[in-house]
């Protein structure tokens, strides 16, 4: 359970003034903060798919997957952090955690639970 209460929240997911897959950054992050998200993921059961270009691969460490060269194929990962919640993150950069959320599927407080 978190802190966030849906009333308190709701309007920042609501599609009609968010778009319906707005992207969420943590600014100021580095490797370690990346491979934290990765062990998170690993270890927390969630399913998951590590994708280079259309072709899921395992996932390796945030280093190697952060020092991709500009002309190597997109890299994502997708997350299912619950039955009907799918996170897409995005690992580009090195300085910020970015991944998005469908907010059609995000709605009331169990999906605020478990965004955060």
């Amino acid at each position: 359970m978190s802190d966030l209460k849906w009333d308190d929240v709701k309007s920042f997911f609501d599609p009609a003034v968010m778009g319906a897959l707005p992207d969420i950054y943590v600014h100021d992050t580095t490797v370690d903060d990346w491979q934290a998200v990765f062990d998170l993921i690993r270890s927390s059961g969630w399913e998951w798919e590590f994708r280079v270009g259309d072709e899921v691969r395992p996932l390796p460490g945030a280093a190697e997957v952060l020092g991709r060269g500009e002309d190597d194929e997109v890299v994502s990962l997708h997350v299912r952090v619950g039955p009907e919640l799918l996170a897409i993150f995005r690992p580009w950069f090195e300085s910020q955690v970015e991944f998005d959320v469908d907010l059609q599927e995000l709605r009331g407080q169990g999906g605020v639970d478990v965004l955060a």
